[in-house]
């Protein structure tokens, strides 16, 4: 997979967890987006966010990071929604399934969203 198709792959996917938080939330939210890595080491990113997860998950079109949690974590003060990512940490492979069946690296975070 080349690199301009893994970052519209990104997209689709931070559109589809969006999706998924408003069907458990209820309202719709507005995409505005902001990013953090699971771990308190990492600040909060409110800019080029995809570029941001393309630059840690996708190493070439032969090798990606393929377990990546993702989902939408929280709404932060100026309204963006908190995505929040945490990378399994196994070795880079070629795009693919992943466990959980889904194309990609990404698993969709199904829990209830945890804001009102």
């Amino acid at each position: 997979m080349k690199t301009e198709e893994f970052v519209t792959f990104v997209q689709s996917t931070i559109e589809e967890i969006t999706s998924l938080a408003e069907q458990k939330s209820g309202p719709q939210l507005e995409r505005k987006y902001a990013f953090r890595w699971l771990g308190s080491s990492f600040s909060i990113v409110t800019e080029n966010i995809i570029d941001y997860i393309v630059q840690r998950v996708f190493v070439d079109e032969e090798h990606i990071y393929p377990c990546v949690d993702i989902g939408v974590g929280d709404i932060i003060e100026d309204g963006s929604l908190l995505i929040v990512g945490n990378s399994a940490g196994y070795a880079p492979r070629t795009f693919g399934p992943n466990w959980t069946g889904r194309n990609g690296p990404f698993c969709a975070h199904r829990r209830r969203a945890v804001f009102k």
